[in-house]
């Protein structure tokens, strides 16, 4: 199969190609033996000897082989799934083939990662379950705000919010304290994974809004700081 180098997701036959090479060199046996008439031994101990220098030659190139053949086997993702290597990668596959994994960053770079380097790592295939995917965003509020308060300020900001998933709904609750401040969370649950970055801009800009009619400030407020001159105090002026 010849796969376009339009930087499209395409799913690699592996096997088939495996298949293919292994018809290959039956055939060239079979040709050796009935056609050439070549003793077929002395061709196997060629081959034999062919193939150990070859296998300490090619290391790292038949372990990235080996381990593209592992993940073909075992499907953790396959072509055009979203996913997040250990390390930083993070991207659509476009390609897994014989020695490397091809993925399309948001950026629209190509990062081309090692099969055995993938086979190790820890990925996380974001698009595998039919199920949306859910990103939290936090929030701190001086604690003398009623949480009922902010609760129902951050679903009415979250609900009017374009690109949550169909079918449900923004979860918001308190998890915790940090000094002065209550901190919520707003757990959000979308269809498409590639949208986080934009329906979390549209619910931070109505978070945000949705406080400011309501008189909810977000962090620390505001301080008003008097500084007091040394001829000041003894003259017990204020500035």
């Amino acid at each position: 199969t010849i796969f376009p180098d339009d930087n499209e997701p395409h799913a690699r036959r592996l096997f088939a190609d495996l298949a293919s090479g292994l018809i290959y060199v039956l055939a060239f046996v079979g040709i050796m033996d009935t056609v050439l008439k070549q003793p077929i031994s002395a061709v196997l101990a060629t081959s034999g000897v062919l193939a150990i220098v070859l296998g300490l030659a090619l290391q790292n190139t038949l372990a990235d082989v080996f381990s593209g053949l592992a993940m073909n086997i075992e499907r953790p993702f396959v072509a055009g799934d979203w996913i997040t290597v250990t390390g930083g990668a993070e991207g659509e596959v476009i390609e897994i083939n014989w020695r490397a994994t091809r993925i399309k960053t948001a950026a629209n770079d190509i990062t081309v990662i090692p099969n055995s380097i993938v086979a190790k790592a820890v990925v996380t295939n974001h698009r595998r379950l039919n199920e949306p995917h859910i990103f939290t965003i936090g929030v701190k509020v001086d604690h003398r705000v009623s949480p009922a308060r902010v609760l129902d300020a951050l679903h009415a900001a979250a609900s009017s919010s374009p690109g949550i998933a169909s079918g449900t709904g923004p979860t918001a609750y308190a998890c915790g304290f940090d000094d002065s401040l209550v901190t919520y969370e707003l757990a959000l649950p979308i269809d498409d994974f590639t949208l986080i970055g934009r329906v979390q801009s549209d619910v931070v800009a109505h978070v945000a809004d949705t406080f400011g009619r309501m008189g909810i400030e977000i962090g620390t407020p505001a301080m008003a700081v008097r500084i007091l001159r040394p001829g000041d105090a003894a003259a017990g002026r204020t500035p």
